[in-house]
């Protein structure tokens, strides 16, 4: 792979002192290793001027200055820095199936007749959760170094968790207002209250709900698979 001329070594330098990096030729490590992301762009076909934007694009000046705070870790801050938004991402991906599985449940009933889907509702939510921070553990123990700690798994999926029931929230909101105002296949009542707070009432549960689970799981899984690594370390 053909390495950076003078020229791009020197737009380089300047892309990333614009970015309040100071010194980053000095910084070698973290140089090198923006260097060669950028090179493997242009390898992949990309222009330099266009594999400059797409690396200096996919850090923020915080993740930018945390790889650049110490060389010597760059490469492992950046696999945690990328974990962290497969975080984001997964708990965004927690919480939009829970609500489609809430509104599935909606259209069933109002389909079928049936008022809710008793058990089969529990174990679908509980497996969509499990799968999602099983996933994200997988994901988050290939990114990591060896090392990693019982503290940084749980911190994970706690992450996933707590996205995953702040979107569930927000949805049951406007789900609990607008959707199904009369709550139909939640509330064991047939009335809401009248001034609508009991949709309020029903989207801090079902968000704290995914939150207490998102925990129990988290802990389990990050204890099963921190000592699956641990076995084969």
């Amino acid at each position: 792979m053909k390495g950076l001329d003078k020229h791009q070594i020197k737009t380089l330098e300047q892309a990333l002192t614009a970015r309040k990096i100071q010194n980053p030729l000095g910084r070698v490590e973290f140089f090198d290793h923006i260097s060669s992301m950028i090179e493997h762009e242009i390898a992949r076909g990309h222009s330099f001027k266009a594999a400059l934007k797409q690396v200096m694009h996919a850090y923020s000046d915080r993740e930018l200055d945390e790889l650049a705070g110490n060389a010597r870790d760059s490469k492992a801050k950046e696999t945690y820095i990328l974990a962290k938004k497969r975080a984001n991402a997964l708990g965004i991906m927690l919480g939009v199936l829970t609500c489609l599985w809430v509104y599935m449940e909606y259209v069933i009933g109002n389909i079928t007749g049936v008022r809710e889907l008793g058990a089969l509702y529990g174990l679908i939510s509980e497996i969509i959760l499990v799968t999602v921070l099983l996933v994200g553990t997988r994901r988050f123990i290939r990114a990591v170094p060896q090392n990693i700690s019982f503290g940084a798994l749980l911190t994970y999926n706690l992450r996933i968790a707590i996205i995953g029931a702040l979107i569930v929230f927000f949805f049951m909101v406007v789900y609990g207002k607008f959707i199904n105002p009369n709550l139909y296949g939640i509330l064991e009542i047939e009335a809401p209250r009248p001034d609508g707070s009991m949709a309020w009432i029903v989207a801090g549960s079902m968000s704290m709900a995914v939150m207490i689970q998102g925990l129990i799981v988290a802990l389990l899984v990050g204890a099963f698979n921190r000592k699956s690594r641990l076995a084969k370390a």
